[in-house]
């Protein structure tokens, strides 16, 4: 007995302690990676259930209006978000795979239910064109333009897709130099004719519809009598939630 006794550093049973500081670390780097895990399927699952609504979006537009006009990749904010998840769980550890997994769906939650779910008031930016002469089917007017710093002119616009587009297409316009949304709407058909309305200046054109090409197109107004641009959207077969995690195609214009 003394012979065991002896050969053992410790009680019985119990491991060197290197190996236990071995073992916690290895352990709590687990935990790490299941909270980034649970939150980064939480994400996943937004973008795919939400679509255009999706958390994911209206954090990257944030970003692009109040930090950087150009920020465009949707997984950087996953990244930023997935980081933010880590860093509260070494604050406030789980205490298993299965807790850190669990926290990091309810640390997305929370950033969900803190989100406002319209990014863009149609009241507001979106004007139907039974309103006006033209046969143009539909109108956008800023809140700039709603009360006009500077003298607005009309710039035609025709979406014209690769096929007909199941239900959920949109166009968003969007100021090319503050990345600030002007307006959006639904598209139908084909071919869609709008026209925007604004000051001298350049604009993107998102267009976002299942099936197709996440596709942005830049025009400018520069006065009266503009001519038409024609946005041309080319089919994809890549799901409109990956392609929202990466910056939209150059789309051709005519």
């Amino acid at each position: 007995m003394a012979m065991i006794e002896a050969a053992l550093p410790g009680p019985v049973g119990q491991a060197p302690s290197g190996q236990s500081q071995a073992d916690g670390l290895d352990g709590m780097a687990m935990r790490l990676f299941c909270t980034a895990f649970g939150t980064a399927l939480a994400m996943l699952g937004d973008l795919t259930r939400n679509g255009n609504a999706a958390v994911l979006l209206k954090l990257r537009e944030v970003l692009k209006t109040n930090v950087f006009a150009q920020f465009e990749a949707t997984y950087l904010v996953m990244l930023l978000v997935m980081a933010i998840a880590i860093a509260l769980a070494v604050v406030w550890p789980p205490r298993n795979r299965t807790d850190a997994f669990a926290k990091g769906l309810a640390i997305f939650a929370l950033l969900t239910t803190a989100t406002p779910f319209a990014d863009v008031p149609a009241s507001t930016d979106l004007r139907l064109s039974a309103a006006t002469p033209s046969s143009l089917s539909a109108l956008f007017i800023s809140q700039a333009v709603a009360a006009p710093p500077a003298e607005a002119f009309r710039k035609p616009v025709v979406i014209v897709f690769d096929g007909t587009p199941a239900p959920g297409a949109r166009a968003l316009v969007r100021n090319a130099e503050t990345g600030a949304v002007l307006g959006q709407r639904e598209l139908d058909g084909a071919r869609t004719e709008m026209a925007i309305t604004a000051p001298r200046g350049l604009y993107d054109v998102d267009v976002e519809a299942p099936g197709f090409a996440r596709s942005r197109a830049r025009v400018a107004i520069n006065g009266p009598g503009e001519r038409a641009s024609v946005i041309q959207v080319q089919r994809s077969a890549v799901p409109l939630a990956i392609q929202q995690l990466y910056a939209p195609n150059a789309a051709k214009v005519r």
